[in-house]
């Protein structure tokens, strides 16, 4: 990843983060944010005593609601604190958040503010008046002319999230992805005044869709998606004593599991999600159980494991994969709840490394590297391997094949799928990351290549996130440095180069 790429991700968590949660500022019932109260009261009822959302009775005005039952097992939330005095709650109330609600939100979108007050979260439910569909253009910068390539260019002008995650649709097998945009930013860098948090199909129709307030106590940002499910990562802000996430089903209007930890600043956690899993990564890997909230959570890796310090961590179902080692040692542990933590690549230490990898399901693409020369920062051996889907170390290390070399030990994460792998390359100094595509059944390779860095239309291919049998999709960094989403026809890659030996 570029240095300016990593830039844009801290200046996205505020453009396009999102918080899920539940009306109410219902608190959770551990303090690791298990068993949070999910059906908490809604804020104090017009004339004292209105109704709910989600289950908890309305407090009388000025008074605490009565918790509703959590609905994933935990304690029941703080309803109603807040009411409105004299009875005058009710939807126009903002109960604890103090925050106007924002004018362009229509009048029957639904008000959250169960990870807290001051982060407040406006969600469609059956509304008519949806969220601005993401639509697609040409590609608006310098690009091989044979190379069929879309970007997004509306709601806005088409600036997406810095990081975007993709599953398919638990219903229909299709394509579908996590994003976030805004539609009211003139200037990348300019105030923002809220963002839409997505789950969209390829079409980009939402299947799932949220608006979050921009304030200064809560920073959101999309973090994993699954088949099934999704979660979205709390950042802490300057006042804040809490980090952690919320996630819930794709398909469903609330959110089920809210996480909430002691912060930290100069450690934050990461998220992912299983089917059955959310995965913490903070020093250890842990995973919760999304059917138990009250269960303890089980330690997936820890780097006293395979004597090497745990990094990205990916799934496949619910088969986690960890990254492990620093760059002379990297390799690849598996989780099963079944098998515990076991290597999967690996190689004695700073002999050969295996980075960027990546799995489907059905193939595993991975680079390794040998030969590391610390003055140029670079490997003398860069391969591309390809195996069967497997658990085992060594069904792995006999069924795998060699692609092709690799570009580096710069760049992306592998992204698998269809049959063929993606990742960014960089290819230039300073570095403007290209789009490298290998197809899988015999190692022939392509590379779309990222802009000019001195000229003003630079771009930038930064993480491929989804293939399906057509396209790929890719992170892609604009002149303003803005995220966008572009994504390219592989039948209209051209004829590409075959296999290196």
């Amino acid at each position: 990843m570029t240095s300016r790429s990593r830039l844009l991700l801290g200046l996205s968590s505020s453009l396009l983060g999102l918080v899920l949660a539940t009306e109410g500022c219902g608190k959770t019932s551990k303090n690791e944010g298990q068993g949070s109260g999910q059906e908490s009261a809604g804020a104090g009822g017009q004339g004292g005593g209105g109704g709910t959302l989600a289950g908890g009775k309305g407090g009388a005005a000025g008074k605490s609601g009565e918790g509703g039952k959590g609905a994933t097992g935990g304690g029941s939330g703080q309803g109603g604190a807040s009411a409105g005095s004299g009875g005058s709650g009710g939807q126009k109330m903002l109960g604890c958040t103090g925050i106007p609600r924002p004018p362009s939100i229509p009048d029957d979108w639904i008000e959250y503010t169960g990870w807290d007050c001051m982060c407040p979260l406006y969600i469609p439910g059956n509304s008519k008046i949806r969220p601005p569909k993401i639509e697609w253009g040409p590609c608006d910068f310098k690009i091989p002319e044979h190379i069929k390539c879309q970007r997004t260019i509306k709601p806005g002008k088409g600036w997406m999230a810095a990081e975007n995650r993709s599953a398919k649709d638990p219903k229909t097998g299709e394509f579908i992805f996590q994003t976030g945009f805004t539609d009211e930013i003139v200037d990348f860098l300019a105030q923002i005044k809220g963002s839409y948090g997505v789950i969209a199909k390829e079409n980009g129709e939402t299947i799932s869709h949220f608006y979050q307030v921009t304030t200064d106590k809560c920073g959101m940002t999309a973090s994993g998606l699954s088949s099934s499910n999704y979660i979205f990562r709390v950042d802490p802000m300057w006042d804040s004593s809490l980090e952690g996430a919320v996630a819930g089903n794709i398909t469903d209007l609330l959110p089920n599991r809210e996480m909430k930890f002691p912060s930290n600043p100069s450690l934050i956690s990461s998220w992912r999600v299983t089917p059955s899993w959310i995965i913490r990564m903070r020093g250890d890997r842990t995973a919760y159980r999304w059917d138990d909230p009250e269960a303890p959570p089980k330690l997936v890796y820890t780097a006293s494991m395979l004597g090497r310090t745990g990094h990205k961590v990916l799934s496949h179902n619910d088969d986690v994969f960890i990254q492990v080692g620093s760059i002379q040692s990297k390799g690849v542990a598996v989780w099963t709840e079944a098998g515990g933590t076991k290597p999967l690549i690996l190689y004695p230490v700073a002999t050969r490394s295996a980075f960027h990898f990546h799995t489907d399901g059905e193939h595993m693409v991975w680079s390794e590297m040998e030969g590391w020369n610390g003055d140029t920062l670079t490997f003398a051996v860069n391969e591309v391997f390809v195996a069967p889907y497997s658990l085992d170390q060594e069904q792995v290390s006999k069924s795998k094949k060699k692609l092709t070399n690799d570009l580096g030990v710069s760049g992306t994460n592998w992204h698998v799928g269809c049959g063929y792998a993606a990742r960014g390359v960089s290819t230039e100094n300073p570095s403007a990351n290209s789009l490298m595509v290998v197809r899988l059944s015999d190692g022939w390779w392509w590379i779309v290549p990222g802009g000019d860095v001195t000229q003003p239309w630079r771009y930038d291919f930064d993480q491929p996130f989804g293939l399906t049998c057509e396209e790929v999709f890719v992170t892609t960094l604009l002149p303003s440095g803005a995220p966008t989403i572009a994504r390219i026809r592989l039948d209209s890659l051209g004829p590409g180069m075959p296999p290196s030996e």
